[in-house]
């Protein structure tokens, strides 16, 4: 499996409030599920809308199965953005 070393993650405020209203999750569970290898999988997404992006799959701190879609942000500081995140459950049913 490829992997990104990704030790932080950003988020726009107007973007980190959809995903908190929406899919009930915070940056902090998402940081907590991606940074420094916690991600269980990684992978190449290409989206016909919203094109390529780093789909990782993590667990957060607090248990939850989650999947995060990231762009590099900062690749020499291992800085990634998030352009959406939500729960493994609402992308798999």
């Amino acid at each position: 499996m490829v992997r990104n070393w990704i030790t932080d993650v950003v988020c726009d405020p107007d973007i980190e409030h959809k995903i908190w209203t929406k899919h009930k999750l915070t940056l902090d569970d998402i940081k907590s599920a991606v940074c420094f290898l916690a991600g269980e999988e990684e992978r190449w997404d290409v989206h016909p809308v919203y094109g390529g992006r780093w789909l990782v799959k993590g667990t957060s701190a607090s248990g939850v199965a989650l999947i995060a879609f990231l762009r590099v942000e900062d690749e020499h500081n291992g800085v990634w953005r998030c352009g959406t995140a939500m729960r493994e459950s609402e992308m798999y049913g």
